[in-house]
């Protein structure tokens, strides 16, 4: 009889710490001064880009955004489930934050590079690539990282500007674990005025947690003609670019997102998504993002 008394209150103590452990929380908002404190902690005067010069050869002008720390206005929300633990919901701030930032430099320690060719296309470029990490801060939760290449094809009066997107990961906290989802296609997807692409292959890993799910993506990238958007009172002409993905796999359903790039400098102004992906990591998520102000903090 005692022992049984004594084993009760273990399982319920242990019952408890599990609980504790794997239950929802919930979202927690990043505020402004700590990503702009992060921002100037990994920020130095070593990180101005390099130019690519090469005698005699005159480079096409390329325009990325400034680096610093954007605001924006948010409404949305994400619910998230990995495997047997509970699903979280998670309302997003009213207000988030987004960093531009030098990207990682490359092996020789140059962060602007010579773009050789249009992965696209196959065309030589022989223009000046700037590339810059975009971290848009959802929650301390989920945090989504991306390496954007801008360079410029062509000269003269036939001169397109385009931009690559050379990584895309999302961290985002799932129960007890951290895995990291990183999404990658062959070609990279290059967005320029106009574009129209379609049958896209990609391939969206979720590592680093208790299991890997993996889903292969195929999808569609649009290019719209300039629309003007609000931003702080200034009307900004922004390009929308929609991509949206269909998941199968272990994971399935769509993936569909707009951003609106400011033409001048590729900097996102507006972006809406909608995700419905299920199979043994559930992401949904619903939001609207406009950006408040087109002066960054630094």
């Amino acid at each position: 009889m005692n022992k049984k008394l004594f084993v009760i209150p273990v399982v319920v103590i242990l019952a408890v710490v599990i609980a504790v452990v794997v239950w929802p929380r919930g979202g927690t908002a990043v505020k402004k001064h700590d990503a702009v404190k992060d921002f100037r902690q990994g920020s130095s005067k070593s990180d101005e880009s390099k130019s690519d010069e090469k005698s005699g050869e005159v480079q096409q002008p390329v325009s990325i955004p400034a680096k610093g720390v954007y605001t924006f206005a948010a409404v949305g929300q994400e619910e998230v489930k990995l495997g047997p633990f509970p699903a979280d919901t998670r309302i997003f701030p009213t207000e988030i934050v987004a960093s531009v930032k030098e990207p990682a430099a490359a092996a020789d320690g140059s962060t602007t590079t010579t773009a050789k060719a249009d992965k696209a296309s196959g065309v030589d470029t022989g223009s000046v690539e700037k590339c810059f990490d975009y971290e848009l801060s959802l929650l301390a939760e989920h945090i989504e990282k991306t390496t954007y290449c801008a360079s410029v094809s062509g000269k003269g009066d036939k001169a397109v500007n385009q931009l690559r997107i050379a990584a895309h990961t999302m961290q985002m906290k799932m129960g007890p674990a951290n895995p990291v989802a990183t999404l990658t296609c062959d070609p990279e997807l290059v967005i320029s005025e106009g574009a129209n692409l379609s049958d896209i292959k990609c391939s969206l890993v979720l590592g680093g947690g208790p299991m890997e799910v993996n889903a292969d993506m195929t999808g569609s990238l649009t290019v719209g003609a300039p629309e003007a958007i609000d931003v702080g009172g200034t009307a900004v002409q922004a390009r929308p670019v929609a991509i949206n993905y269909v998941a199968s796999g272990k994971v399935s359903g769509p993936w569909s997102e707009t951003i609106w790039m400011a033409v001048d400098d590729w900097l996102p102004v507006k972006i809406v998504r909608e995700i419905n992906l299920r199979g043994p990591a559930n992401i949904r998520e619903t939001s609207e993002l406009n950006l408040k102000s087109l002066e960054p903090t630094t």
